[in-house]
């Protein structure tokens, strides 16, 4: 699993640092979506947040324990 993030955030970065962040992305599989880098990027950060609280609020609830 480590291989497969270190991969992931190599892939990350090279389009980082390639594209533009107002460069509008697109996918041949949802012609209609589209989205700046920039969101991209946000939207990750945003969801990466999210599921770290997640997990926290769980490890909580089992060691009974906060922070």
């Amino acid at each position: 699993m480590a291989d497969r993030i270190a991969s992931s955030i190599v892939s990350v970065k090279e389009v980082i640092a390639t594209h533009s962040l107002d460069e509008v992305g697109k996918h041949p599989d949802f012609g209609s979506a589209q989205a700046t880098l920039r969101w991209m990027l946000i939207y990750m950060v945003e969801e990466t947040a999210g599921h770290v609280g997640d997990l926290d609020t769980r490890r909580e609830v089992l060691d009974s324990e906060k922070g």
